[in-house]
């Protein structure tokens, strides 16, 4: 098991720049994300999204504009869609230093200790990370 904890930095990014790529949760109830849309147009969003950054160029990683970064979302596809429906022009983030094996991990450890993940959806989180490396010795999903 990694026992390295993410370095975090946290500020506001525009909702634009945040980039869905893959995450563990498919299905999201409408009912619910209209409810989550309500909330947030009265009280902002309120916990921050973990996104890690996208770099165009390996070498220039932390040198871009921060104008023309992009990121990646690892946790909070709900809050990041709620937002962008509610018309949020910015949400606040934590954007994780992560990169392969601990990217998996976070998102997969956030996800399972969520209730409402579905079983298959905790299932293709594991396979992807069995699948991205042979770490595997030591990781558990139960969080009881």
């Amino acid at each position: 098991m990694i026992n390295k904890k993410p370095v975090m930095q946290f500020r506001y990014v525009p909702c634009a720049a945040i980039l869905v790529k893959t995450v563990a949760r498919e299905k999201i109830d409408e009912l619910s994300l209209q409810e989550l849309v309500k909330s947030i147009t009265k009280e902002g969003v309120i916990e921050p999204l973990i996104v890690r950054r996208i770099a165009h160029n390996p070498n220039e990683r932390y040198k871009q504009h921060e104008q023309h970064e992009k990121y990646e979302l690892i946790v909070g596809k709900r809050r990041l869609l709620a937002a962008r429906r509610a018309g949020c022009q910015e949400v606040p983030v934590c954007i994780a230093d992560v990169e392969g094996v601990e990217l998996l991990i976070l998102a997969l450890t956030e996800n399972i200790q969520r209730q409402d993940l579905l079983p298959i959806e905790e299932a293709k989180g594991i396979q992807a990370l069995m699948e991205h490396t042979k770490y595997w010795n030591g990781f558990s999903g139960d969080t009881h």
